[in-house]
């Protein structure tokens, strides 16, 4: 049974994150946009936290999400309630990424290392604290101020290249360089202590109906459990696992060497196999998917670019061209170039923001496409 969960859970998750990494891929190579490939931060359940307080107030989205972000969010909480934090041992790229250093670690190492039990107790608290750091930011300033932050977010931009990783992601590569090499040593750093999604799915996992209970008539204290628990839970002192940082990885579960129940997995008086609760869970959150694509919900963007833009230069894309941006701020296209400081020949109606500064940098003209933005800004006035 061992195996088969193991197997059957790592395809599970390779297969997300391949996925999730070919948006990435795609995003950078094609571009956004209508015709173009979603962003990843439209694919992520916390971008739709980040806009709830602009939503709230009966304003837009922020930029980069929209109701995707409130389908995958609506998802993984009916995922939580039902099945525990199996978004987060499942089916979240970010841990998964973390999953294959750590893989490569015990390779290297033939162990893992842990941190000082009394220290990982105060560190675990961390990540309310970031969350609630960043929904009030993000809620104050209608910004996706995390974004420069985001170790995944540097991750996914990989595929533009380290200069550009580098320019605009460098606090957050600095990160992922930090999460990915001590995931050599220990398990899931980032989830126990710095993940802001993971701190709201644990607020909400004690409704869960999903519960890990141990048969002390049965339980030899072998504290195989207690080993192979990826946030050092300590399974063995406890008859029901309460603990709102549990991942729902079922590794304690699968582990147990008794095969008389002596840990089981329950949803309500049920008891289930590992498989039956991945297979469950995975299955009930693509059903949420599919049917709001169905609906109509699964949208990574407005229909409109007036929808996006709402008159307002800050929320200029980097796919959108300088086309776009002329005709729906209703600027003169000549006053717009000499503004620019460029000419259209170096720099045609058909060129997005995001290619600008290489295109004219290639022809040895120093821009900041940020300047674009900055234009607009003084020509709309």
């Amino acid at each position: 049974m061992i195996r088969n969960v193991s197997k059957f859970k790592w395809s599970v998750k390779l297969i997300l994150f391949i996925i999730i990494c070919t948006v990435a891929i795609l995003h950078q190579k094609v571009g956004g946009g209508f015709n173009g490939v979603a962003t990843v931060h439209a694919l992520c359940p916390f971008g739709a936290l980040e806009s709830l307080g602009n939503l709230i107030s009966g304003k837009s989205f922020i930029s980069k999400t929209y109701y995707s972000n409130l389908v995958f969010l609506g998802g993984s909480i009916a995922l939580t309630i039902f099945f525990g934090r199996l978004f987060c041992g499942w089916l979240c790229a970010f841990g998964t990424l973390q999953d294959i250093f750590s893989a490569i670690g015990k390779k290297i190492f033939k162990k893992r290392f842990y941190i000082n039990e009394k220290l990982d107790g105060y560190l675990k608290y961390l990540k309310y604290f970031i969350l609630a750091i960043i929904l009030y930011l993000t809620w104050k300033t209608g910004e996706l101020i995390v974004s420069p932050y985001d170790p995944f977010a540097a991750f996914s931009h990989l595929p533009a290249g380290i200069s550009e990783v580098l320019s605009g992601y460098l606090w957050g590569f600095i990160l992922l360089i930090v999460i990915l090499m001590s995931s050599l040593f220990y398990d899931n750093i980032f989830c126990k202590y710095m993940c802001p999604l993971g701190a709201f799915y644990g607020t909400i996992e004690k409704l869960s109906a999903f519960k890990i209970k141990r048969d002390t008539s049965t339980c030899i204290k072998c504290k195989k459990c207690d080993k192979v628990c990826p946030v050092s839970i300590k399974i063995e002192k406890n008859e029901i696992v309460k603990s709102s940082e549990c991942l729902a990885c079922m590794k304690c579960v699968s582990v147990c060497p008794t095969n008389k129940n002596s840990l089981s997995l329950k949803i309500g008086n049920h008891i289930l196999s590992p498989l039956k609760v991945g297979s469950a869970g995975i299955m009930t959150f693509a059903a949420i998917i599919l049917v709001s694509k169905g609906m109509g919900y699964m949208q990574t963007m407005p229909n409109t670019m007036n929808e996006i833009l709402v008159g307002d230069p800050d929320k200029i894309r980097g796919w959108m061209s300088m086309e776009q941006i002329i005709t729906e701020f209703k600027i003169d296209k000549n006053r717009f170039y000499s503004e620019l400081g460029v000419d259209e020949l170096d720099l045609p109606l058909s060129t997005t923001v995001k290619k600008s500064e290489d295109i004219l940098k290639g022809k040895g003209i120093e821009f900041d496409h940020d300047k674009i933005g900055e234009v607009v800004k003084r020509l709309i006035k």
